[in-house]
């Protein structure tokens, strides 16, 4: 898949993840970390965030932690893509 592509997915996914009160741990960021390795992109549901200003902290800190990008960020809820290695 390429980002087009993940792009145009946004809009019909369901959070698969939230982050919750523990925050971005190392167990989070390894579990995200699996669920792109398999499925390249995900999202997730900050449930910690408390405006645009922390979710985008949020989104940035996961996104860096698993290099990948964000696509989206709305709500309180963002996706992050990665392609593949092949």
């Amino acid at each position: 898949m390429d980002i087009k592509e993940a792009k145009a997915m946004c809009s019909d996914l369901k959070p698969q993840f939230n982050l919750g009160k523990a925050g971005i741990t190392s167990t989070f960021i390894k579990t995200i970390n699996e669920y792109l390795e398999a499925h390249e992109i995900v999202k997730i549901k900050a449930l910690i965030a408390t405006d645009k200003d922390s979710l985008s902290y949020f989104a940035q800190q996961v996104a860096e932690d698993t290099h990948a990008q964000i696509l989206q960020k709305k709500g309180f809820t963002f996706i992050l893509y990665r392609k593949k290695d092949d």
